[in-house]
């Protein structure tokens, strides 16, 4: 740009965020251990053995200082990290707090957790996405809660991200429908990809199906989108007819079986097959409807 080369990064952090090329965040808790274990060292001078604060006060200062280091935004880039990368936060957590309350060989963690009120790394992240999917399901804006119906579901490739699946299924899925179901389930179809009665009818099932439990908000949303999507539908025949040839070239035998079959099968009403072969010699729409009378019968 204006002559100079810019640089491809691997890595750029955003609003406190280092975001890789792959997504796997492990230099974003890399950068979070340096600034915990720095913060810390600034610290010792009153978390040390040698200092008299009251070891209440001491665990109320790793909860409020400390602590909300790794915290933030925990709910953005925990559901991409590994488990090994949570196992690395809260080892260094369970360190920091045994040397502050003197714990010895025999106090396990979960008794200093317990005593003083301290939350695993795991739990607090479990809290973080409850009130982050809470938040977003009922957020005035249009984009936020776009992030709550349309939220990214990994290709086969990376279905590695078992805690992101486990993240959706947990706090994003159960919240649309009630129950634990494949987000990929939950996808509503396009209308353009419905074209057969049977298709056509499991859309609706599984529209019905997800506006049940939705807020007020998005299913007003949805619901306005789907009237969007029927309009288009519409105007889109409408210009077919416009376009279409009169009277249209007769059906070859191909043709004839397909949407005999199709009819048969259900995968098409009467009135569809009827609009179909409308303008076909009487006896190609025979074939298919034994009973029909001709066109007059449609008009």
């Amino acid at each position: 740009i204006k002559g100079q080369v810019i640089k491809i990064e691997s890595k750029q952090s955003y609003l406190g965020v280092i975001l890789d090329s792959k997504l796997t965040l492990s230099s974003h808790v890399t950068k979070l251990m340096g600034k915990y274990t720095t913060a810390y060292r600034k610290m010792t001078w009153i978390l040390n053995r040698r200092s008299k604060l009251p070891t209440k006060t001491k665990m109320l200062i790793l909860k409020s200082v400390l602590s909300p280091i790794w915290q933030y935004a925990i709910a953005a880039w925990g559901p991409l990290v590994t488990d090994a990368q949570i196992r690395r936060i809260q080892v260094e957590e369970n360190r920091k707090m045994r040397d502050i309350c003197r714990a010895g060989r025999y106090t396990s963690n979960q008794t200093i957790r317990d005593r003083y009120g301290i939350k695993t790394v795991e739990e607090f992240y479990q809290q973080a996405l409850h009130r982050f999917s809470e938040t977003i399901k009922s957020h005035p804006n249009i984009a936020v809660r776009r992030i709550f119906t349309r939220h990214y579901i990994p290709n086969r490739l990376e279905r590695s991200r078992q805690r992101y699946l486990k993240m959706t299924n947990e706090h994003i899925t159960q919240k649309q429908t009630g129950q634990t179901l494949s987000p990929k389930l939950l996808k509503i179809p396009d209308l353009n990809d419905c074209r057969t009665l049977k298709k056509r009818n499991e859309r609706d099932k599984i529209r019905q199906t997800h506006l049940i439990e939705l807020p007020t908000l998005l299913r007003l949303e949805e619901e306005e989108e789907e009237l969007r999507r029927i309009k288009k539908q519409e105007e889109r025949e409408r210009r077919e007819k416009e376009t279409q040839k009169w009277p249209p070239d007769r059906w070859c035998e191909l043709e004839i079986n397909l949407y005999n079959k199709q009819y048969r099968r259900g995968d098409l009403t009467r009135q569809e097959i009827i609009q179909k072969f409308r303008g076909q010699p009487l006896n190609v729409q025979r074939i298919i409807l034994p009973d029909y009378k001709g066109d007059q019968e449609h008009n």
